[in-house]
């Protein structure tokens, strides 16, 4: 590991907040998952491995036409792809970004180019006036029509030229890339730094500083020869930086070299939303964290917003603004607060609480006693396999309230 120590002066340049974004889950060929944010998307981690053959009993590994990693692929949409040219081999996935509110970052696609020159291709990249970092956001490897085995795959920047890796051990393979950047303000990052590791097999972890990480790009090789393929992974959690590139076996050594950056970690923040049942209810609420009004008078939609809040525990609540009675109504709260209203939230954490509120303006004595004895009966479940929460016991209650008629109606 070769660490680049910033300036301390960098720490009050700093002027961005960042928050992380994961999705994971298993699919085949191409999957598209909805992928929303705010601000400029860098890549965090990507972890793509061949499941379990249910035949086999264990992982396989297979050939590789496709890694695909495609944000903004679709407004708010992500594209990703692990697959040989059939695609009908399951593979489990997981990608994360940092979403980085800094409006002096500069994003950047390149879409489509054709490689055959013996493997790896590198193309000059229009990097702005100024101190500008290359950052990775997603990329496309793909081989024309075909799969192969894989000896090298990567993304390397220097200074402006960019080398894309992808071939078998002839290196006569012509493939299509595509990719996703970010040139980043360098006075916006605290810490750059490369790992690597020599003769490594199936995977390895080297430690990193603290902090929010990104990839600024990555390369991996098989020494020996080329390979099926099972697992290709840059993962980052905070303080490490770990690989996996691999066949079924996992005993073949490989080099590799993995280049990031260390983002400031952003403060806690914390969001309070208002549902109001049914949405025409005139009822208004003042919503609170830790006993002070944040967002007053509000209705059903109503939020505090991406509040920063100290790291820590905290409770949020509400209050009847002018001409509401709270008699009227049953309130539940949730989200990623407990039924208490109590939320811990760490640095570089976003959260956000749900207080409900359902109008049961004098129901039916009849109903409002069904209703109870309904909540009665979920709460004996409470603590049971397939049992509800308290929480959800309370909501199941305020819902049927909500729906029966007015007293005398």
């Amino acid at each position: 590991m070769k660490p680049i120590s910033a300036a301390a002066t960098i720490l009050m340049l700093v002027a961005a907040s960042a928050a992380a974004q994961t999705v994971e889950g298993f699919g085949k060929g191409l999957v598209d998952r909805n992928y929303p944010h705010v601000g400029a998307l860098l890549l965090d981690s990507f972890d793509f491995q061949f499941t379990k053959d249910r035949n086999l009993g264990s992982a396989v590994d297979h050939h590789l036409q496709q890694i695909l990693i495609a944000p903004d692929f679709g407004p708010g949409r992500l594209r990703l792809g692990y697959h040989d040219k059939n695609s009908d081999d399951e593979y489990f996935y997981r990608i994360s970004h940092l979403s980085v509110d800094n409006s002096r970052i500069q994003s950047v696609r390149r879409d489509l180019d054709i490689c055959s020159d013996r493997g790896k291709c590198t193309v000059h990249l229009n990097k702005p006036a100024g101190d500008f970092v290359f950052v990775l956001v997603g990329f496309q490897l793909s081989f024309r029509g075909t799969d192969h085995h894989i000896d090298e795959v990567g993304i390397l920047e220097n200074n402006g030229d960019l080398t894309v890796f992808f071939n078998d051990k002839n290196d006569d393979d012509i493939f299509i890339w595509s990719i996703q950047f970010a040139w980043v303000p360098r006075d916006s990052i605290l810490q750059l730094g490369e790992s690597s590791g020599a003769g490594d097999r199936k995977g390895a972890s080297r430690t990193i500083p603290h902090g929010s990480s990104v990839i600024r790009g990555f390369k991996f090789n098989f020494r020996d020869s080329d390979h099926h393929i099972r697992a290709t992974s840059v993962l980052t959690p905070d303080g490490r930086v770990e690989v996996l590139y691999t066949d079924q076996n996992g005993d073949d050594p490989f080099d590799w070299q993995v280049r990031w950056a260390i983002l400031p970690t952003p403060p806690p923040r914390l969001t309070v939303r208002k549902v109001v049942s049914p949405a025409s209810d005139p009822g208004r609420f003042n919503l609170q964290i830790d006993g002070v009004v944040r967002a007053s008078g509000v209705g059903n939609g109503g939020s505090t917003g991406a509040l920063e809040v100290s790291a820590g525990a905290h409770t949020v609540s509400d209050t009847a603004a002018p001409g509401t009675n709270l008699a009227n109504y049953t309130r539940t709260i949730g989200g990623d607060c407990a039924s208490s209203g109590a939320v811990t939230v760490a640095a570089g954490q976003s959260k956000t609480c749900t207080i409900t509120s359902v109008s049961v303006r004098n129901p039916d004595p009849a109903c409002a006693a069904e209703c109870e004895k309904e909540r009665k009966e979920c709460m004996a479940g409470v603590g049971q396999p397939g049992g509800f929460t308290p929480a959800q016991c309370a909501k199941q209650r305020a819902n049927c309230l909500a729906a029966c008629p007015p007293q005398g109606g």
